[in-house]
C-alpha cells in the first residue's frame, strides 16, 4: 500500500526532479526498527503518534460530582394551648415541640417566682425561676422540651397571673438538595499543524506512514493527529490525506487544500 502511495505521489510529479527525487528516495529507504506487518515500511514504536489512539493532553475534562447540600435545621414558633388548673398551675400541651416559652402577665415591678416541671422517664424534672416584671407587667419563661414530652407544667408561687400564653418552638428538617452534577466536557481542539498526524509538532515522511497505517487499520490515530492529517479539510481521514501530506513535503501542494 505504502508503495502504490509513493508511485501515486511520483506520477503527480509528471517525471524526475532534483528535489522530488531526493525526498521520494528518502522516503522509500526509511529503515525503522520493527516490522509492523507492512513489508518492510514500518513505524518506529517510539514515535508519539502509534500509541493509545488519544492524545493525553486532550483528555476530557470531568468535573467532580457535588454532594448533596444539608441545609442547617429551621425551627418554627406556633402559639401552644394553655389550660389553667389553678391559680398557680397552668398545664401546657407541647407534643413535638423542643422548647416552650411562657409568658405571665403578673404587674409591673412584681417579683415572681416558680418552675417550669415536666415528668420525663417516670421523674419529675424541674427547672426554678424568680423574676420580677418590668413596665410592661410581664415575665418570660423558657424552657427546653425533651423528646417524648407531651405536658409541661408552668407554676407560679409568688403571684396571680391575669393571663399566661405560651409559644411552642417545633423543628423543621429542611430536605437536603442536590447540587447539579456538572457533565464532562471536552475541549474543542484546534488544528496544530496541518498534516502532523503523530503530532510531534513536525509535518515529515512519519506522518504520511503514520495516516496510511491508520487507514490499514494498524493503529488509530488520536483526535487532535486526525484533525491535523485531514488536509483535504473533507472532515474525513482517507489515503488521500497521505497523498497530499507527501505532495506538500515536496512543494507540490501547500496545506491544507480543498476538498
Amino acid at each position: 500500500q505504502f508503495k502504490l502511495l509513493l508511485n501515486s505521489v511520483k506520477e503527480e510529479f509528471g517525471g524526475s526532479g532534483t528535489s522530488a527525487d531526493a525526498t521520494l528516495k528518502a522516503a522509500s529507504e526509511v529503515e525503522f526498527p520493527h516490522d509492523y506487518g507492512m513489508g518492510n515500511v514500518v513505524v518506529d514504536p517510539t514515535e508519539p503518534a502509534t500509541g493509545s489512539g488519544e492524545d493525553p493532553t486532550q483528555a476530557p475534562t470531568q468535573a467532580p460530582t457535588q454532594a448533596p447540600t444539608q441545609e442547617p435545621t429551621q425551627t418554627e414558633v406556633k402559639d401552644g394551648k394553655v389550660t389553667k388548673q389553678s391559680d398557680s398551675i397552668y398545664l401546657i400541651d407541647v407534643t413535638d415541640a423542643i422548647g416552650v416559652k411562657v409568658t405571665a402577665n403578673v404587674g409591673s415591678g412584681t417579683n415572681a417566682q416558680g418552675c417550669i416541671g415536666y415528668m420525663y422517664n417516670g421523674n419529675w424534672t424541674q427547672t426554678n425561676y424568680e423574676q420580677t416584671a418590668g413596665s410592661d407587667g410581664t415575665v418570660v419563661v423558657s424552657a427546653d422540651v425533651p423528646s417524648g414530652v407531651t405536658q409541661v407544667q408552668f407554676q407560679i408561687w409568688s403571684a396571680i397571673p391575669s393571663s399566661v400564653t405560651a409559644e411552642l418552638i417545633f423543628a423543621t428538617t429542611v430536605e437536603p438538595t442536590q447540587a447539579p452534577t456538572q457533565e464532562a466536557t471536552s475541549p474543542t481542539l484546534k488544528v496544530t499543524l496541518w498534516g502532523d498526524a503523530d503530532v510531534d509538532g513536525d509535518c515529515d515522511i512519519i506522518d504520511v506512514i503514520t495516516v496510511n497505517k491508520d487507514q490499514l487499520g494498524s493503529l488509530s490515530l488520536s483526535d487532535q493527529g486526525a484533525l491535523n492529517a485531514d488536509v483535504n479539510q473533507n472532515k474525513k481521514l482517507e489515503f488521500g490525506d497521505a497523498v497530499n501530506i507527501m505532495k506538500s513535503l515536496v512543494d507540490l501542494v501547500k496545506l491544507p487544500v480543498e476538498a
